[in-house]
C-alpha cells in the first residue's frame, strides 16, 4: 500500500469506529431509561437533522451491503421530545431495514408533517416485494 491508500484506510477506520461508539452511547442510554436510571430531557429538535445524523452512521451499512437509500425529508419539521430516545428509535428501524433488505436493494426514509402528526417512515424493497408477491 502507498501512503495515500494507507490514510484513507486509516481515515475509513476512524469515521466506522466513531459511528461504532456513537451506536453504543446511543443504546446505553436507552438501556439507562428502560431500567429508570436516566431521565428524559426533552427539547425542540429538527427531526431532519436527527435522521441525517443517524443516517450518517449507518451509511458503513448501506455501502457494505450495496443497499440504495433514498431520503424525502421535508424541511422544518420540529418535534419536542429526547434526543437520544428519538436516534434510538430511527436507530431501530434503520438496523431492521439494513438487516432485511437484499444486497443492492432499496430503503427510503420519508419525514414529513400531515397537519398536527409527524409521519416517519423507513420502508425497505423486500417489505415491498413481499407485499407484491404475496409473501
Amino acid at each position: 500500500m502507498d501512503k495515500d491508500e494507507i490514510r484513507s484506510t486509516v481515515e475509513k477506520i476512524l469515521v466506522s469506529s466513531r459511528n461504532t461508539v456513537s451506536l453504543v452511547d446511543g443504546l446505553l442510554e436507552w438501556s439507562r431509561l428502560q431500567i429508570g436510571g436516566l431521565v428524559p430531557e426533552h427539547k425542540d429538535l429538527d427531526l431532519g437533522k436527527v435522521i441525517l445524523d443517524v443516517l450518517e452512521l449507518f451509511q458503513p451499512q448501506f455501502t457494505k451491503k450495496g443497499i440504495n437509500l433514498k431520503t424525502n425529508i421535508e424541511d422544518d419539521i420540529h418535534i419536542f421530545t429526547d434526543e437520544n430516545i428519538i436516534k434510538s428509535i430511527i436507530s431501530n428501524l434503520l438496523s431492521n431495514a439494513i438487516k432485511f433488505t437484499n444486497p443492492e436493494g432499496l430503503v427510503s426514509v420519508i419525514a414529513q408533517k400531515q397537519g398536527e402528526e409527524i409521519i416517519l417512515i423507513v420502508e425497505d424493497s423486500r417489505y415491498w416485494y413481499e407485499q407484491r408477491n404475496g409473501r
